[in-house]
């Protein structure tokens, strides 16, 4: 994995607006796209319990320093690459501070291949029962090429349909049943 330095921080939202990095947009971008289940079960429990469970899972982002041309300094701005679903949960229960994880911005590769990651697991923790094979349909025709051998080890497959049979035992008619019903919308 990664073997740079990293830095655990607590930063304001309010100072530090987070964005998403260039190199996971596409993973969460289809992640927004979706609905997972227990995500609007955690939206019932209080900001504390919120802001508490945040911090066991901090958010991944990389450092990115522009030019400001009204104060002609160097500013540092924050760009998310994984753990998009607990900062979205930290904004809609107006939570101001939250944990990071912050990486140099010098390894968009391993970008990439995090925000992937974290989309998987999003959608093998966070699962909607009567979409979620549909949505892993998305996740997989989405997924890039050249990560889907390494992510995805022996449960790979050229067919979406049959990959997600690997890992889900869910049968090849049920899956295809809820991806038509995700593309019909």
């Amino acid at each position: 994995m990664y073997k740079r330095k990293r830095s655990l921080r607590d930063i304001s939202l309010d100072k530090y607006p987070l964005y998403c990095h260039p190199e996971a947009l596409t993973a969460y971008q289809l992640s927004e796209k979706y609905s997972y289940q227990y995500i609007e079960q955690l939206d019932k429990l209080p900001s504390d319990t919120i802001k508490k469970l945040q911090y066991l899972e901090p958010i991944l982002v990389a450092t990115v320093k522009h030019f400001d041309k009204k104060s002609s300094k160097y500013k540092t701005h924050y760009q998310f690459f994984s753990g998009w679903l607990w900062l979205s949960l930290c904004r809609k229960k107006d939570i101001k501070k939250v944990r990071v994880i912050v990486y140099p911005d010098d390894n968009k590769h391993y970008f990439e291949e995090v925000s992937w990651l974290y989309m998987l697991a999003c959608e093998f923790t966070c699962m909607n029962k009567k979409i979620g094979l549909g949505q892993m349909h998305q996740t997989m025709e989405q997924l890039p090429k050249h990560l889907k051998k390494q992510l995805l080890g022996d449960s790979y497959s050229w067919s979406s349909n049959q990959t997600i049979q690997n890992l889900s035992n869910e049968n090849a008619k049920k899956i295809r049943a809820q991806a038509d019903k995700l593309t019909l919308k």
